[in-house]
């Protein structure tokens, strides 16, 4: 479809890092996209919540580790249509059953490109450590 086409371009990041997941990783990073995902956690507002300037917000135990930003996503190449990703989701940490998972939705680890992402899969790997260094640490 010729209204969103990115083949391999760098494109700006917004990190939430107070997460652990994102330890170590600036607030303004970078990230290699490819045939990647962006992802559109929680629900739509309803009716309702849109004329009021309600948002729903994420469901529970979700948290967005890193987005796209909704201006100046383009850092370096050729982006069509950076609109349809432009504030989703770029790394998702949630609950499943029991367990966590972290989704990637980009090549965090693609030739070196960038040098920053490598962190978002070593600590992804190291998150149950971290948790029970924190509970650990805490007396519990």
């Amino acid at each position: 479809d010729s209204k969103f086409f990115i083949p391999g371009t760098l494109l700006n990041l917004e990190v939430n890092t107070t997460h652990p997941v994102a330890w170590g990783i600036p607030e303004k990073a970078v990230a290699f996209f490819a045939r990647s995902f962006a992802f559109d956690v929680g629900r739509r507002a309803t009716y309702y919540e849109r004329q009021r300037g309600i948002e729903p917000g994420l469901p529970e135990g979700y948290h967005i580790v890193a987005k796209y930003p909704k201006e100046d996503l383009l850092k370096s190449g050729w982006l069509v249509g950076g609109d349809v990703i432009s504030e989703k989701a770029a790394v998702v940490e949630a609950s499943v059953g029991g367990g966590r998972v972290v989704l990637l939705g980009f090549r965090v680890q693609h030739r070196g490109q960038t040098h920053q992402t490598f962190k978002l899969l070593f600590n992804a790997l190291l998150l149950p450590s971290m948790r029970a260094a924190a509970v650990t640490s805490s007396g519990s």
